[in-house]
């Protein structure tokens, strides 16, 4: 199995200039170009890898992991609303 690379200028504190320059002021917006284009690069190499060797690849960026995460953490939020699922062992909290 071969992993794509995560673009990461693809992601809300780089695609968002005014975000990324309060959090990261020394990334600018040709980094963030650059880092794309790497990032092609990359996945194109092990694009080719993959398929030179009949092996999957796995492309984090559009799956749906984050998604899962933040519901499963709502769930859990909506969950601790109700006294009956808040329990150690035996014994309610």
């Amino acid at each position: 199995m071969y992993i794509s690379i995560d673009d990461q200028s693809k992601r809300p504190v780089m695609a968002d200039p005014a975000l990324r320059i309060s959090i990261y002021p020394l990334i600018t917006d040709v980094d963030v170009s650059r880092m794309s284009t790497q990032v092609s690069i990359y996945n194109d190499e092990i694009t080719g890898l993959s398929s030179t060797n009949g092996a999957t690849t796995v492309d984090f960026f559009n799956t749906t992991i984050e998604t899962i995460e933040a519901t499963i953490e709502i769930f859990d939020v909506e969950m601790g609303k109700m006294p009956e699922y808040l329990t150690v062992g035996k014994t309610p909290l």
